[in-house]
């Protein structure tokens, strides 16, 4: 190896690991919803580069949700989105009731 260069591989760049052509990976996010005793799977779930963009994807998603419900005459109270990693981590609980604005 004397050219300076990796051989081929997954290697570690930036703390994650890289794919053998030096490619990030891009995160996985699953919406799970959830209201009083029910609860919704997300089973596909979204690639989106961040926290901060599964955040949005599912403010958005629920703002959506909410504008059916009122229209429907429903009530959004107790509706949650639960955005999970490809590992099962809860990156955040979103209630529907946060989103509404007085």
């Amino acid at each position: 190896m004397k050219s300076g260069r990796l051989p081929p591989g997954n290697h570690i760049s930036a703390f994650r690991v890289c794919s053998p052509s030096g490619e990030l990976p891009i995160p996985r996010y699953y919406f799970h919803a959830r209201s009083h005793e029910k609860f919704q799977a997300d089973l596909e779930g979204t690639e989106l580069a961040s926290d901060q963009e599964a955040r949005a994807e599912a403010i958005a998603a629920a703002r959506e949700i909410i504008a059916e419900h009122i229209l429907a005459g429903d009530s959004v109270d107790g509706h949650v989105f639960e955005i999970n990693d490809k590992n099962g981590r809860v990156v955040e609980r979103i209630p529907f009731r946060s989103i509404i604005v007085d």
